[in-house]
Order: C-alpha cells, then sequence, then structure tokens
C-alpha cells in the first residue's frame, strides 16, 4: 500500500516541486506530492517522499535503458544481401 491521492483515489502519485511557498511544510517535514490522474496537489511526510524518490529513481532508470538499448539498435549496422 502507498500514497493514495484524497480526491480520486488513484495510486499514481509522483513527487512535485518545490515552490516559494513551501517553507511552512518543509519546517513540518512534509514534501508534496502530485497526483498524475486528476493533477491535484497534496503534501505527505519524509517517510513517504523517500519511497516515492526511490521509485521514480527506479523509474527513470529504466526508462534511460530503454533509450540507450533503442540507441544502439538503430545504429546497429545493417546485414547486406
Amino acid at each position: 500500500m502507498g500514497i493514495c491521492c484524497p480526491v480520486c483515489g488513484s495510486e499514481n502519485v509522483r513527487l512535485s516541486h518545490l515552490r516559494q511557498g513551501d517553507g511552512y511544510h518543509l519546517l513540518r517535514l512534509r514534501y508534496p506530492i502530485r497526483c498524475r490522474s486528476c493533477r491535484l496537489r497534496g503534501w505527505t511526510n519524509f517517510y513517504w517522499m523517500v519511497k516515492l524518490w526511490r521509485r521514480q529513481r527506479a523509474q527513470d532508470k529504466q526508462a534511460a535503458l530503454k533509450r540507450r538499448q533503442k540507441q544502439a539498435a538503430g545504429t546497429a549496422p545493417q546485414a547486406k544481401p
């Protein structure tokens, strides 16, 4: 079980960017998140922030690996008949 959006109930959330007025929440050890389904911006504690950060980082690494494999496949020399 992870973080769910309070509006739509989706678990498809990501870390949101920090804004200038977020200092109060950071002092309370809360970090912004955003629902990818309904685009709501909310807050979570630092424990879940670290879990989301690790998950996002793993997804970014997988995407980069797929891009490199795709580029390598596209630049491979073609066999001539």
